[in-house]
């Protein structure tokens, strides 16, 4: 829906940083349609282009990986475009301080994310938590599906996961009642998972606030 003015507007932005980064025009422009597709609008793209190109050189990853893991997390989170920035700044600390990949990441939030949302879980706290996962060898899908169904069935206290962690004191009885654990697979990661986490609680407390700065 944008006029032809504003697409050029976007061609020169390409143009420019492909003069200016190690990446092409062409692959910025790739960029541009991702986000296009996301339904971003033609300033959002421009305010969004150069955080993604940080985060891909910084994380060695391919452009339109980076672009479309990107814009994913932040729509399933519900945050405005402006925040792009903060978004990658999390990915970027969350790839160098853990064992976290761009890939294993964006496939672990297609589950968390939304769920995170609801339960008022922030990304940050939300990849900290599959961080720590992720050092423990639970990545990817099992990661996220993961923490979907601890978000699911855990949140409904009103308590915070922080709250939750302390109050279970990562007790297996309690956990393999609250999650359901004795005849479903995902039940049976979600509490290998809670077992995790609740260990961890003072770390995801800590990389929280790392991932965020």
């Amino acid at each position: 829906r944008s006029t032809r003015g504003e697409i050029k507007n976007l061609e020169d932005q390409a143009i420019s940083l492909g003069g200016s980064t190690i990446f092409t025009a062409s692959q910025i422009g790739d960029l541009q349609v991702i986000l296009a597709r996301f339904g971003f609008s033609k300033d959002e793209i421009e305010n969004s282009t150069a955080a993604i190109l940080d985060l891909a050189a910084a994380a060695g990853v391919d452009l339109s990986l980076a672009a479309d893991t990107a814009a994913a997390v932040l729509r399933a989170f519900g945050l405005d475009a402006v925040q792009m920035g903060r978004v990658v700044d999390v990915m970027a600390n969350a790839f160098t301080q853990s064992a976290l990949t761009v890939e294993t990441y964006g496939e672990a939030m297609k589950y968390a994310a939304p769920l995170a949302k609801a339960a008022g879980v922030s990304i940050e706290e939300t990849s900290a938590m599959l961080g720590i996962l992720a050092d423990n060898g639970l990545r990817g899908s099992i990661a996220g599906t993961s923490l979907r169904r601890i978000f699911t069935e855990l949140a409904k206290s009103g308590k915070t996961m922080q709250e939750i962690f302390a109050d279970a004191g990562a007790s297996t009885a309690f956990l393999a009642d609250t999650l359901g654990t004795a005849d479903d697979a995902v039940g049976k990661y979600a509490l290998s998972a809670f077992v995790i986490l609740a260990k961890n609680a003072a770390l995801i407390e800590e990389n929280t606030v790392s991932y965020g700065r």
